[in-house]
């Protein structure tokens, strides 16, 4: 039987939202393209509330995102650019190289 407080997160929405999402303990956001994201160099942002409760707000450059040591929320910016919502997922090679693609 749960013996926890259950975390709930807020689902916010935006008319040219990319994707949205949470992960179970408070941690909710949205992203969107920002104004001078181009094709060379793709940006998010991403707004939403942490595990805390505290807002915020992040510009994420995709090229700059390391699988190795990024956040939760800047592997799901990733997924979202690259349609792995769609697709069941992003993956990434074994031998940590940058080749990363859609399941």
């Amino acid at each position: 039987m749960w013996q926890g407080t259950p975390k709930v997160y807020n689902i916010f929405t935006d008319e040219d939202m990319l994707w949205t999402g949470g992960n179970g303990t408070g941690l909710s956001y949205y992203f969107k393209y920002a104004e001078d994201s181009t094709e060379d160099d793709p940006t998010i942002i991403a707004k939403g509330v942490d595990e805390n409760g505290n807002e915020f707000e992040k510009t994420i450059h995709i090229n700059e995102i390391n699988p190795k040591s990024a956040t939760v929320v800047e592997m799901r910016a990733l997924e979202a650019h690259m349609g792995g919502k769609e697709a069941g997922g992003i993956y990434f090679p074994s031998d940590g190289s940058r080749s990363y693609g859609i399941k």
